[in-house]
């Protein structure tokens, strides 16, 4: 049994702004990090830097029209309200980066931002290595904080209606252990890993969103997931740079066979696509450039490859050397070894971020007395499509918020919730229907990626929904905890398996229910969007299966 104030959980950039902030309050702390501090979308390897976007210092009429532009790209399926407190307080926030740590520079972006209409100011940071241990040096600066690596929290307790603290497991021989905890702060990341092919970490498997739901708290937007090209070949789960499409000279086939022309529109040509798309990096049906995507999973789907598509340059490409994309090439060719006009380019759809997660207030609060939640893993903010630069700064904001949020509720809440019993009934529940066959663990998970990758990825359909849906309803008949523990598979990866199957349901239904084409939500069977849906679907459980939704 541990005790602390706050139990914060995550590795990124919100856990470790909330985490900075409750250890300056003076508050016991205990950060939970499912592998090693510094992990996450935030510090994703193979990328070359982070930035996050704010309003123009020089201009005091930007934050009106940053605002304009959030709501039209979120296309009514965000919360304004979070959306003003950003461009209020990001400013505060990034000037508070170096006390944690992160070297940052302001820089004035020489394009504009993914779905923006103008050009803002962009603070950036790199330098992985560095930065990774600025921030542990920073954080163990505070004697009330306790970082726990390679410890996975594994379900929420509650007593009386109120979280009051997690089990989890740390270390190799896996041994629960209970915490009891004044508040908790979810800051798990998005679920890009439940993908067979995503541009995040593992640690981003969506633990967090399936525990908050679990815990009662709403999820919404989950059908609003940002999918960017990827390379396949030369070297796997690389960032593709939409700035370079310009330059491109087609998407071929195994074959050879151009495969972009015979799926446009009369009067549409291979180019037009190819300079809209090159302006935002995730797939949207906003502006006519989806084809680009849909044209390269149509031929993965076909041929059952999913390096079934090659992309190709023309070698002016090697020529812009003073141009917006200048430092992606030098980072591509000298730390990425990638040879953009002689190596063979293979690319994909990946999944790289969520706009939905767990339904959250101006404070972090979802809803739950004792639960909080920041970053990619909260849902409110963000909608049918996400201004690029607006995920780190999310986390600056709404991890400040939620850690403050969270001391606020432990001020007013001074009772210790004692949390023993409830954590023995967890233990149980694990360990149920010991007798009854299963599929293990790692099977459940490649499952779940296979199914999404093909029916719930850029290409989404009323039939291959329902067909995803009877195979997880199957799955979930089929899989039992219990038995899988006795034959020894590990705790963290079994109960993962549960937690993922779950949210995986989630996204199918999501999807389901969105029966229109809106931003980064593709349905072929219904290409147009619909005004008539212009509301969120938020998903809560009554009981321990049925979601209510509205």
């Amino acid at each position: 049994m541990l005790e602390t104030d706050v139990l914060i959980i995550g590795g990124g950039l919100a856990a470790i702004k909330a985490c900075f902030e409750c250890g300056r309050s003076g508050r016991r702390t205990i950060l939970a990090v499912q592998e090693r501090l510094c992990s996450g979308s935030s510090f994703y390897p193979l990328t070359p830097a982070l930035g996050c976007l704010a309003p123009r210092l020089d201009d005091p009429g930007d934050a009106a029209v940053f605002m304009q532009e959030i709501n039209e790209a979120s296309q009514g399926m965000n919360d304004p309200l979070l959306g003003r407190i950003y461009i209020d307080e990001i400013h505060d926030r990034v000037a508070e980066l170096p006390d944690m740590g992160i070297d940052v520079s302001l820089q004035h972006q020489n394009r504009i931002a993914c779905f923006a209409k103008r050009e803002r100011a962009l603070y950036v940071w790199r330098d992985w290595t560095q930065t990774r241990r600025r921030i542990r040096f920073a954080l163990q600066a505070f004697a009330n904080v306790q970082i726990l690596e390679k410890t996975a929290v594994l379900d929420l307790l509650k007593v009386d209606g109120q979280v009051a603290g997690a089990v989890m497991v740390s270390g190799k021989n896996e041994e629960p252990i209970t915490i009891q905890a004044g508040a908790v702060i979810l800051a798990t990341g998005g679920f890009g890993a439940l993908y067979k092919h995503s541009l995040n970490t593992a640690d981003v498997d969506g633990s967090g969103l399936a525990m908050a739901y679990q815990a009662g708290a709403g999820l919404t937007n989950l059908e609003f997931i940002q999918f960017i090209p990827g390379f396949l070949r030369p070297r796997y789960k690389v960032l593709f740079g939409e700035l370079c499409l310009p330059f491109c000279s087609g998407l071929f086939a195994a074959d050879g066979r151009e495969i972009l022309s015979p799926i446009l529109p009369e009067n549409v040509i291979p180019e037009q696509v190819f300079s809209t798309r090159g302006r935002h990096g995730p797939f949207t049906v906003s502006d006519g450039s989806q084809y680009f995507d849909i044209a390269i999973m149509n031929e993965i789907r076909k041929t059952g490859r999913d390096d079934a598509v090659e992309i190709r340059f023309d070698r002016r490409i090697m020529e812009q050397k003073n141009d917006a994309n200048s430092g992606y090439l030098t980072w591509m060719s000298e730390k990425m070894k990638i040879d953009l006009i002689n190596d063979r380019l293979s690319i994909a759809p990946f999944a790289q971020a969520s706009n939905g997660g767990i339904v959250i207030d101006p404070d972090g609060w979802t809803g739950v007395p004792g639960l909080y939640a920041a970053g990619e893993a909260a849902g409110s903010m963000h909608g049918a499509d996400r201004i690029g630069g607006c995920a780190a700064g999310n986390c600056l904001v709404f991890g400040y918020r939620a850690a403050h949020g969270a001391l606020r509720w432990i001020m007013s809440n001074q009772e210790k919730m004692p949390v023993t019993e409830v954590s023995r009934q967890t233990r149980e529940r694990w360990l149920a229907d010991n007798e009854k066959p299963s599929p293990s663990p790692a099977a459940v998970m490649q499952t779940i990626q296979t199914v999404l990758w093909n029916q719930a990825s850029i290409i989404r359909s009323g039939s291959g929904l329902t067909e995803a849906e009877h195979e997880l309803g199957s799955l979930h008949d089929q899989f039992h905890t219990g038995t899988c523990l006795q034959r020894g598979s590990g705790l963290k990866e079994t109960i993962r398996a549960t937690q993922s199957l779950l949210l995986a349901e989630r996204l199918i239904d999501a999807m389901q229910q969105r029966k229109e084409s809106r931003g980064a939500h593709y349905r072929s069977d219904y290409p147009g969007t619909d005004p008539g849906q212009n509301r969120r679907i938020i998903q809560q459980m009554t009981g321990r299966e049925q979601p209510v939704t509205g």
